[in-house]
């Protein structure tokens, strides 16, 4: 007695096609989130330009930073007190 093969189950899953334009639609979405954002990155470095520099011997620019507390401190005001 000769058997024949049984085909092998398929296992089918159904989305609506409303659902895989979705999914397709976010991705593409998604990737010109991080392209924009990318882009924007790149522009902002090449816009900036080089920092300058101050050389050995020259004056510090003042600036503030904030202490402990929140008090502001200058440079400036540290200058008569020795090395900073």
């Amino acid at each position: 007695m000769s058997r024949e093969p049984r085909p092998e189950p398929t296992r089918k899953t159904y989305r609506g096609d409303s659902v895989v334009a979705k999914e397709e639609g976010d991705m593409r979405e998604r990737g010109s989130v991080v392209l924009g954002i990318l882009m924007a990155v790149i522009a902002g470095l090449l816009l900036a330009g080089p920092a300058r520099a101050i050389e050995v011997g020259q004056k510090a620019p003042d600036f503030t930073l904030a202490a402990p507390g929140g008090k502001p401190v200058k440079l400036a005001d540290l200058l008569g007190k020795g090395p900073v």
